[in-house]
């Protein structure tokens, strides 16, 4: 559960809910951002950023799915390792 439309935080970055309900901020990647991560980085993006992106933001999110699968996925030692909550 990410919410948007909350005016005191910055352009660009979402709250996404974590565990017990607290929400944590996540700042929206670059394109150069996505380019340059890791594969660790893409799945921690992958899982934690929130489903609904805006226009801008959505070849931001193609471009990051694309490179993680073709860096392989998740696998299961990469799931565990970034496990399923954001940190807090």
């Amino acid at each position: 559960m990410c919410g948007g439309g909350h005016a005191h935080v910055e352009p660009g970055t979402n709250l996404c809910t974590g565990r017990e309900g607290r929400e944590s901020v996540m700042k929206f990647p670059t394109m150069d951002e996505v380019e340059q991560a890791s594969r660790e980085q893409l799945a921690y993006w992958y899982r934690f950023l929130p489903p609904g992106v805006t226009e801008e933001q959505k070849p931001v999110m193609d471009r990051l799915y694309k490179r993680f699968m073709k860096l392989g996925g998740f696998d299961a030692e990469l799931s565990k390792k970034i496990g399923l909550y954001p940190p807090e």
